[in-house]
């Protein structure tokens, strides 16, 4: 499980550096005419403050609540009691959930709006339709390790991970539907949530980093007696999980370049 964790985490760093924060970039670029994206650097910077600060909000909110008295179970607090009000209630308690559910939500109003372009401009639909499912197989497979990392329960995990599979087709499809009924055409509007999206990506790497690398591992030692027991820090990363994780940073590097082709 260490290594299928380090191995996760690779991917997810590569994809939000490599697949996300790029194609969102991007896609604004390609969105302007020569004599209009001069702001573009500032929308860039700013969608990706904003996406990141936002993941950083929803990850804290629990200590922002308390603040005001209000009390908000963490994911490590939440406990599975049957109902689907719990299992809905668990999607907010996980950040890292969160995260790839908003940038799959991005993905689908993105595939929705190429395939509402014109016919002649419909094999781009097509290569974004085959490239998302591509990067979702090894996001989708981070995501479920992850979570059995933190010793998620079973019914609620098969949930996240249900949530996670659906949200692109449905935000495809309600993205296709409104665009064709209103003739919109705006790449503008779609480029910035791409970046907002690798925003999120970005906190939802640093969120797995931390939560993966953490050494909370604490052995108790003791220099002759009970008095003296002191607690000190036991490394549990090793050669062969920084191997796991440069490899899984890897498969996000290759599916790009084969994306390229």
């Amino acid at each position: 499980m260490d290594l299928t964790s380090f191995f996760s985490m690779g991917i997810i760093l590569g994809t939000a550096l490599v697949i996300a924060i790029p194609e969102g970039i991007e896609t604004l670029y390609q969105s302007a005419d020569q004599k209009s994206n001069d702001m573009f650097p500032q929308y860039i910077g700013l969608g990706l403050i904003s996406g990141f600060l936002i993941m950083y909000i929803i990850d804290h909110l629990n200590a922002i609540l308390h603040s005001f008295n209000i009390e908000l179970k963490s994911i490590n607090e939440f406990h599975y009691n049957g109902s689907y009000r719990d299992l809905f209630t668990s999607i907010f308690t996980s950040s890292l959930t969160l995260g790839l559910i908003f940038h799959a939500m991005i993905d689908g109003i993105s595939l929705g709006s190429s395939f509402s372009k014109s016919h002649d401009e419909s094999s781009i639909g097509l290569i974004l339709f085959i490239m998302i499912i591509i990067h979702k197989l090894p996001t989708c497979f981070s995501l479920s390790s992850l979570l059995m990392k933190e010793e998620m329960n079973k019914s609620v995990l098969k949930f996240h991970l249900l949530i996670f599979a659906s949200i692109t087709p449905l935000s495809s499809i309600l993205t296709f539907i409104f665009m064709s009924l209103f003739h919109l055409q705006n790449d503008f509007v779609v480029g910035n949530l791409l970046v907002f999206s690798g925003g999120t990506f970005l906190y939802v790497v640093t969120h797995v980093m931390l939560e993966v690398s953490s050494t909370n591992n604490m052995i108790p030692q003791s220099g002759g007696s009970d008095d003296t027991l002191y607690y000190g820090n036991k490394p549990t990363i090793e050669g062969i999980h920084i191997l796991a994780s440069l490899v899984g940073t890897a498969v996000p590097v290759l599916i790009s370049l084969f994306g390229e082709h």
